[in-house]
This record gives structure tokens, sequence and C-alpha cells, in this order.
């Protein structure tokens, strides 16, 4: 962006455009550049997509799909960066079918619908949060956004979460439904 200002602004002076043009191009090219280089990598900072998709490459390497619970399908960056595809769980027998094969799985489920997923699943599942990330749509942010002290009440966090069979203690065993 500096040289292409510079070329105008020699092109400009050669030819002898006004002033105000110059500087409203020299202001313009200013703002860009400072957008381009402290405001863009700071929003994408809460896009963890990439820094989650690496981590569920390397708990479950040879999966072919993640489980997701009411994540919204704008969401697909974590399918890319996971390099698997996104599957909803809404069949929760299947699920148990997956389970009781794999012992384990991990699923993607935002904060505020922990709980929900909780009762959804049932109580012969056990949920270990790995991770937490905030995130935000960076695509369309939002005034409040740049304010640090309203930032928390618009981002949402995204869970990693390892949901397993629960054991009974006395035999050992996973308990089955």
């Amino acid at each position: 962006p500096l040289i292409l200002l510079f070329i105008i602004s020699f092109t400009f002076l050669l030819k002898n455009y006004r002033p105000t043009l110059l500087l409203s191009i020299f202001a313009t090219v200013l703002i860009y550049f400072n957008i381009e280089c402290s405001l863009y990598p700071f929003l994408l900072s809460y896009q963890p997509a990439s820094q989650v998709g690496n981590r569920i490459i390397a708990l479950e390497p040879s999966k072919k799909e993640i489980f997701t619970y009411k994540l919204p399908s704008s969401k697909r960056s974590y399918s890319f960066y996971s390099k698997r595809l996104m599957k909803p769980l809404f069949d929760k027998m299947k699920f148990y079918k997956i389970i009781n094969i794999e012992d384990s799985r991990l699923v993607l489920v935002p904060a505020d619908y922990l709980e929900d997923m909780k009762n959804f699943l049932g109580d012969q599942m056990t949920f270990e949060v790995l991770e937490s990330h905030p995130s935000y749509k960076v695509a369309t942010p939002k005034i409040n956004f740049f304010f640090q002290k309203e930032r928390s009440l618009i981002t949402k966090d995204i869970l990693l979460v390892r949901v397993r069979k629960k054991m009974d203690l006395r035999s050992g065993m996973y308990i089955s439904k």
C-alpha cells in the first residue's frame, strides 16, 4: 500500500492536481493500512477454527467426522480446519452406537448449549470440556465489539468436549443402555 501511495502521489504532483485530492487519497490509504495491519489480525483472533481444528486432528487423527451440537452451519470453518465432515447430533441412538464402538468422541458445542447437550444425551455419558474459545462473527463486526468492557457480552464461547460412556465403578464395566 505504501508503494502504491508513493506512485499515486508522484503522479498527482507531476500533473499538478489539487493537494486536497492527494491528501484524501493519502488518508484513505493510511486508514486502510492501519486496518490491514492492526484491526484485522485482532478480529481474526476471535475465529478459533484453525486452533480447534488442529486440536481435533491431534486428538482424533483417524476420524472422518466431527460431531456438533447446536453449532450453526455458518461455522463451517471448523470442518475445513479439522479436515473432516461436521455431523450434527440429532439422533442420540446413533451416537450411542458410535460411542459403544469407539468409547469416546469429540463434540463441538456452544457454551450456552452444554447443559442442553448433557440433558439430550442423558446420564449414561460423561462430559469433559477440553477447550473453550471465545468466538465472534467478524464478517459483520458491531461497534460494541471494539469496547473491551462490552466484548465479553457479545462473544460466544465454543467448547470442545470429549463425550464418553459412563463407567460403573463397582464392576469396572461401561454402562450400556
